[in-house]
């Protein structure tokens, strides 16, 4: 998120750009309001997930038995999206490919992280 809103100005010009190329017809309003709304859905997903994410965190640090299942739900959901909105952020394919990675690699560590016996066993307590 923090990478796509440092460059929003490219994002929207890129995504304007694309627009423009797949439908040569369409006005610029159009195109603009198409990449206003594309930044709004991915930027307002992105932040759903992570608040989301984060009152499972709240209920894991409460120790709540509740947080397990809905927390691997979301750490799924958070790897396609930040897979899905890399494709804005300026570096190319390769950056974003390494990006992506990278995120899945954190996320699935943080999840094996939760998941063993000595985690459970402190929320449990």
């Amino acid at each position: 998120m923090a990478a796509a809103a440092a460059d929003l100005p490219g994002v929207r010009q890129r995504l304007v750009d694309a627009g423009a190329a797949a439908d040569p017809d369409a006005t610029p309003e159009l195109l603009r309001s198409g990449a206003d709304t594309t930044v709004l859905t991915v930027f307002g997903a992105l932040a759903a997930l992570v608040l989301l994410t984060l009152g499972c965190l709240a209920l894991y640090l409460r120790r709540r038995p509740v947080w397990r299942g809905p927390l691997a739900v979301l750490a799924l959901l958070t790897v396609a999206v930040d897979a899905l909105a890399q494709d804005m952020v300026r570096g190319g394919p390769e950056v974003d490919r390494t990006a992506v990675i990278a995120q899945g690699l954190l996320v699935l560590l943080g999840a094996v992280l939760l998941f063993l016996p000595s985690s459970r066993a402190w929320s449990r307590r």
